[in-house]
């Protein structure tokens, strides 16, 4: 929460009136610039920041605040927070505000605090326009650091604001600047079960993700840090109508995909529909596939390949066989000796 503060400090000490004047300062229509409420408007400013500028407040400028260049109160602050045991968790308005890109500038300054109450206070006062911001030039380096600052309960706000408006979430996807912040926000997430909120509420753009260069970035994201089920999930392979042209929309990404943990598993089902062909043609084209049946992932991949052209009596069986056996001194080692063996004890149907 980013809050201006006049005459009387007493004002401001109470939580509920600083939230009152952060929702004027930064929120939608809020007098401050007008901002519209459509995530997609307003993209020049869309936290609405175009008034009381330079820390006026009654009347009272920065410099009679006794606020130094970066909006800091006295000589030993710092991150625009103003901090003492008269205004805790005040932030300040500095002077030299005068636009949306100096603002979200100073917010991210103020980030850099590291002071739980005051990221608390600058999450409630962008929650409600964080699609918006993920979208634009300036406001996606703001996420950055703000995921850089947040901690699990603040994550968890984030989480929920974003996935309650699963189509705004896609849009963000398909957009440069919200693909780079999705993406921040997956790696941020990690392993965390929040993750799955994140991958649910993309699932239902599987289709529109995936044909867009930019949105497919996304999705191959998400694979990565999903489990089997997840990813099944996400690509809409628990449903056979799907599942051709979910195969056909992979061409080109198989490979990377098989030296993933979770993308292992998705290639894995799509060599084992009919539509095997798409990743079988993906993995001929390549000409380093010993360097991927010797990865930790890939080797089950290839090995999966090798019994579903076989068990499906494809042409493609004998290209792939002929091309690793050509390769069997650099499968000697690691991971590439299970690719070997199977060969060796001739590949299975089962």
């Amino acid at each position: 929460m980013v809050v201006f503060v006049g005459n009387h400090m007493g004002d401001w000490r109470h939580g509920d009136n600083r939230r009152r004047m952060l929702g004027n300062l930064i929120r939608p229509n809020s007098g401050f610039g007008e901002a519209s409420t459509s995530i997609w408007a307003n993209q020049n400013n869309p936290i609405g920041f175009n008034a009381a500028r330079g820390g006026r407040v009654n009347g009272m400028s920065a410099e009679n605040l006794n606020l130094n260049c970066c909006g800091v109160g006295g000589e030993n602050y710092c991150g625009g927070c103003y901090q003492n045991s008269r205004s805790p968790g005040v932030l300040w308005i500095p002077d030299g505000i005068n636009n949306y890109q100096d603002y979200l500038n100073w917010l991210q300054n103020t980030l850099s605090s590291r002071d739980q109450v005051t990221i608390n206070m600058v999450v409630e006062g962008v929650i409600d326009t964080i699609l918006l911001l993920m979208t634009d030039r300036h406001g996606h380096q703001f996420f950055n650091k703000l995921m850089e600052s947040v901690n699990e309960y603040q994550l968890q706000l984030i989480v929920a604001k974003i996935t309650s408006q699963p189509e705004l979430l896609i849009h963000v996807s398909l957009t440069t600047y919200g693909s780079k912040s999705v993406k921040k926000l997956l790696k941020k997430l990690g392993k965390m079960p929040l993750t799955s909120e994140v991958i649910s509420a993309l699932s239902s753009g599987f289709y529109n993700l995936m044909i867009d260069l930019t949105g497919s970035s996304v999705i191959l994201r998400c694979l990565d840090l999903a489990d089997t089920w997840q990813n099944e999930h996400v690509l809409g392979l628990h449903d056979p109508v799907c599942t051709e042209s979910i195969c056909f929309l992979l061409r080109g990404s198989y490979v990377l995909l098989s030296s993933q943990k979770g993308g292992s598993h998705v290639v894995e089902k799509c060599l084992n529909s009919p539509w095997m062909d798409y990743a079988i043609l993906d993995f001929l084209k390549w000409n380093r596939l010993s360097q991927l049946a010797r990865d930790r992932y890939g080797n089950y991949v290839i090995q999966t390949a090798l019994k579903a052209t076989k068990r499906a009596n494809s042409p493609l069986y004998e290209r792939l066989l002929h091309i690793l056996q050509g390769h069997f001194d650099a499968l000697q080692s690691g991971y590439g000796r299970n690719v070997i063996n199977l060969i060796l004890k001739g590949v299975p149907l089962d």
